[in-house]
């Protein structure tokens, strides 16, 4: 057992809202069921001010908004979500004043003031949606996609975010500052908890409290903005024409599941199928032809042969097949001139064919496959041998801005086009052979990328093999870069990494340094 009885004061802790569900882990009558009380009336404004004012008592500039504050307070009783919901929602207004805060409390209704039910909850909390920028509301929305209690990451929301139109480069900033603004206002306002920040404070990743989640949801299909299979309370497939498909289920179909083979699925623009074993409904790619968005992650059904109708999708602008078991793309995925991702790791696809050189529109080739060395995957190795091989013709990718994991040695033609593509910032690379030779025309392209590299990982998987020289003295290394992850053996540390005044993270492994070498760093 994980938890013997052997008077080491072990215990399991199991938290719902669900009563029956309490009484029911009970396994005799001597089991204590804890209800969480509410916040204390203190505490509450404790936790109010310090996320309005990061203070723990109103400043003295603000002390007309006491009194207002409290009635806000006392609509929330105590609960911790509604308190940090609106705090957060105060804390983004410009105008802190009486009048604005009186606004608010109106909004709020009775609240929770006489019953502290999950309903009053999802008023509280829906004004949070109401209350956002139009632009921001939409990224709001596609939130509901994922499954309770699911761990977003960054990246591929992101990534998300931008095939579906909803974020667009303002002036000078692009699509990931867009993007970072937008999820810092999510976890400002308690939209979202964060659950892996970076060290440079980015959230990497973040999940959606199951209350907040409903509210979502409610407001989703209330606007049709997402339908859903596998969320039977949440059924949506009632809609005239489905724009956006979630599917959440384990492969087996409910009855009401089986109703919806006939529903006209043809007009969607994204399909969203979550870690489905086998496949959830008899969906045809082919009908799908103005699909935008198909994420498949985890599906374990697909096959080579469904990828060829996937190719078809012409309008397709983001593909995830990772931890698939697919293993091989079709010349086919020439056809996709408008796919701006193409994730494919964690599956046995190493090589991309010759006409995936055609898709000049794609911005981030993502493959490769990591195992973590711990539980909660802070730390990860990239497999060897699982690199992609890209062929030649790279340099007619004229719009790609990340790759991720490329293998050099199987790659070298490609890597000799690698300099002309001036988008690029992220580049990881790696190499399984002996020798530093594989690197030069790597190395030689590196020098044509001085402006425009901010991340760079080089993995070299020879320990014993004084591969990395090569990169000691780059002619112009990149002058901007903000993270470097440097594997494998080196005698010296390369003298350029110190002229880096842009860099904010520095990983080194496997380089076989002392301690006077680790000291330049100081």
């Amino acid at each position: 057992m994980a938890f013997p009885d052997n008077d080491k004061q072990s215990r399991i802790l199991i938290t719902t809202r669900n009563c029956n569900v309490a009484e029911s882990c009970c396994s005799d009558s001597h089991d204590l069921i804890y209800n969480m009380e509410p916040l204390p009336f203190e505490e509450s404004k404790k936790l109010f001010y310090k996320k309005v004012f990061k203070l723990d008592k109103c400043p003295p500039l603000y002390q007309d908004l006491e009194v207002i504050s409290d009635s806000i307070l006392k609509k929330c009783s105590g609960l911790p979500l509604a308190i940090v919901s609106i705090g957060g929602m105060l804390a983004r207004t410009k105008n802190k004043t009486r009048a604005e805060w009186e606004k608010v409390c109106d909004r709020l209704g009775s609240g929770l003031e006489t019953s502290a039910t999950i309903g009053g909850m999802r008023r509280i909390l829906s004004l949070g949606y109401h209350d956002l920028p139009y632009n921001v509301k939409a990224c709001f929305l596609y939130l509901s996609v994922f499954p309770e209690d699911y761990e977003i990451k960054r990246g591929p929301l992101v990534r998300r975010w931008e095939a579906e139109g909803f974020i667009s480069e303002m002036h000078e900033t692009n699509l990931e500052e867009v993007a970072a603004k937008y999820l810092d206002e999510f976890v400002s306002r308690s939209i979202v908890t964060p659950t892996r920040i970076a060290s440079t404070g980015l959230v990497r990743s973040c999940k959606v409290h199951d209350i907040m989640l409903e509210v979502i949801i409610s407001k989703s299909i209330q606007e049709n903005f997402i339908s859903f299979v596998g969320k039977q309370q949440y059924n949506t497939t009632g809609h005239d024409k489905i724009r956006r498909l979630s599917i959440q289920t384990d492969g087996t179909r409910s009855n009401r599941e089986q109703e919806n083979h006939n529903t006209n699925f043809s007009h969607a623009r994204s399909l969203i199928i979550m870690c489905c074993s086998k496949k959830p409904l008899p969906i045809s790619f082919a009908h799908l032809k103005l699909l935008r968005v198909l994420d498949l992650e985890g599906c374990w059904w697909l096959s080579n042969e469904d990828l060829k109708q996937i190719c078809k999708m012409s309008l397709l602008r983001y593909l995830c097949l990772r931890r698939t078991n697919v293993s091989k793309l079709p010349k086919l995925v020439g056809r996709l001139k408008e796919l701006v991702t193409l994730d494919v790791r964690e599956t046995s696809i190493r090589e991309l064919p010759e006409t995936a050189t055609q898709l000049g529109s794609l911005k981030h080739l993502l493959g490769g496959r990591y195992r973590h060395y711990t539980r909660i995957s802070r730390v990860k190795l990239f497999e060897p041998h699982e690199a992609l091989m890209i062929p030649r013709g790279l340099k007619n990718m004229k719009s790609i801005q990340k790759i991720a994991h490329v293998d050099i040695a199987s790659s070298s033609r490609a890597m000799q086009e690698l300099g002309v593509l001036s988008q690029l910032t992220k580049l990881c690379a790696m190499n399984c052979e002996y020798g530093g030779e594989k690197w030069k025309p790597f190395a030689a392209s590196l020098n044509m990328l001085c402006k425009s590299l901010r991340h760079l990982s080089i993995i070299h998987w020879r320990n014993m093999d004084m591969g990395l020289e090569i990169f000691l003295e780059l002619k112009s290394p990149p002058i901007f870069l903000e993270q470097l992850y440097l594997w494998g053996r080196l005698s010296v540390l390369p003298p350029w990494i110190l002229s880096l005044s842009y860099l904010i993270e520095l990983s080194l492994r496997e380089n076989f340094f002392d301690g006077p070498l680790l000291r330049q760093l100081g």
